[in-house]
């Protein structure tokens, strides 16, 4: 465990310009082997590095608490994932879902979910791509499900994806995945309500993200965000929650 206090300037990118930001550090970091878990405090915000790749987790019906599901698959880690449609119990993904070569949901055109993120199994490979651009890997070690809005592409704020969304502008919770432009991998869940414009010029600000070039994507939010963390369970979130989708690490 890390506590860090130091503070310094950079230049971060912010819809389309540059300006002064200041670099920030994380007020504590678990480590659990090759993974790490950065906390900052000021938007009660949540990194963990993913190295290996995740799971993707849908329960259709009946489902059971966010921790029983993670106690049963032997997760780590795990957060909620995309949008559904549909009651928590009674639940359909919102827009393109398919996991290990089964279909469950078609494309959908929608100002909210503007992307679809990939992840291979096999060269454990993460992208973030366009629904409008998207063409299925169409085998059986890929998982492709619809997200959004786009918050960051390339170290830059994505103010039209954001400003065109349903919730983009509101202050909510969030959870989000970032990918790097190296195929780094990292779950993040804010806590305090926040605008996603205002969201990702505070993430380009963090120290984790510094020399990368990262794209982020929004997931479900709101009451919907939950965070599990079997190692550190003082950092678990909403775990009693009933959620239909979630991507989970071992």
């Amino acid at each position: 465990m890390r506590h860090c206090v130091f503070v310094s300037c950079l230049m971060v990118a912010a819809a389309g310009t540059l300006r002064p930001q200041a670099l920030r550090y994380p007020d504590t970091t678990y480590v659990d082997g090759s993974n790490k878990v950065h906390v900052y405090k000021e938007l009660g915000l949540t990194i963990l590095s993913v190295d290996h790749g995740f799971e993707y987790v849908f329960i259709p019906k009946d489902v059971p608490s966010f921790a029983s599901v993670a106690r049963e698959k032997a997760f780590r880690y795990m957060i909620n994932a995309s949008f559904f449609d549909g009651e928590r119990l009674d639940a359909q993904h919102a827009g393109w879902l398919r996991i290990l070569g089964t279909t469950y949901a078609p494309v959908r055109d929608d100002r909210q979910l503007t992307h679809i993120v990939r992840f291979d199994t096999l060269t454990a490979n993460t992208d973030i791509v366009s629904w409008k651009d998207f063409k299925s890997s169409n085998n059986a070690h890929t998982i492709e499900f619809q997200t959004g809005p786009l918050v960051v592409r390339q170290n830059m704020v994505a103010s039209t994806f954001i400003s065109n969304s349903i919730n983009g502008a509101g202050k909510y919770t969030r959870t989000l995945i970032a990918v790097s432009d190296s195929n780094e991998l990292w779950f993040i869940t804010v806590r305090k309500p926040v605008s996603l414009d205002s969201l990702g010029r505070f993430l380009l600000s963090l120290s984790p993200f510094q020399k990368k070039r990262i794209d982020v994507v929004n997931l479900d939010g709101g009451p919907s965000v939950a965070f599990y963390a079997r190692p550190f369970r003082e950092l678990n979130y909403n775990i009693d929650d009933r959620l239909p989708l979630l991507l989970g690490v071992k």
